[in-house]
């Protein structure tokens, strides 16, 4: 779908950051603009707008791309674990739960290294967000919104399954590091609380966590 991107600042110090977005947007050549965000059932300092973005579901992405491998002659195979790579005679050696895949390259497409290779994992920090999803009376906001404030909190919709033409309030953010915070369920319940508050006629059809 193809919406408007906005972020948005309630805050003096979220402000700043929009400012800051705005003035690096510019410099390159993006035709932002400044938003009221007047579909928000509160209101904002600052707010910053991109037209003709993209907000796509991940899952309906990742079976187009699944296809189109496989109409390339690829082959995908799930629920087997890598556990290293290596070489032998000039090739790359694949060693996974399965047994050994031998190929001339391989492509490690993951979020996040998993050889042993650059000290990856000593200087990557884990994030976790929420999320949720939920049914509103009457209209819910169109763009696609992300706060600059901490903590952040984004605004999508999605179509409801089963429920012809009925879209979904999605509501993400509250995030942290992992390992940092006393309780995780505190995020969740201030994230709901925030979702609720802003929307009182709101109904949790769904949530879930990212990490």
């Amino acid at each position: 779908e193809e919406r408007t991107a906005v972020t948005f600042a309630t805050t003096d110090s979220g402000a700043a950051k929009v400012l800051e977005e705005d003035a690096a947007c510019r410099a390159a050549g993006l035709p932002v603009e400044a938003a009221d965000c007047a579909e928000l059932p509160f209101p904002v300092q600052a707010g910053v707008r991109l037209d003709g973005q993209a907000q796509m579901d991940p899952l309906v992405v990742a079976r187009a791309l699944a296809d189109d491998v496989r109409e390339h002659g690829g082959q995908i195979y799930e629920g087997v674990r890598v556990r290293g790579v290596g070489h032998r005679l000039s090739r790359q050696v694949v060693d996974t739960d399965a047994g050994k895949v031998h190929a001339d390259s391989v492509v490690i497409a993951t979020g996040t290294p998993f050889l042993d290779r650059g000290g990856f994992f000593a200087r990557v920090h884990a994030q976790r967000s929420y999320a949720a999803a939920f049914t509103v009376d009457g209209p819910i906001p169109q763009d696609m919104y992300l706060g600059a404030d901490d903590p952040s909190v984004s605004l999508r919709t999605a179509p409801r399954p089963g429920h012809d033409g009925e879209q979904l309030l999605l509501v993400g953010g509250f995030g942290h590091e992992v390992g940092r915070v006393e309780s995780e369920q505190a995020h969740v319940n201030d994230m709901l609380r925030w979702a609720e508050r802003t929307f009182p006629t709101a109904r949790l059809v769904a949530r879930w966590s990212a990490q």
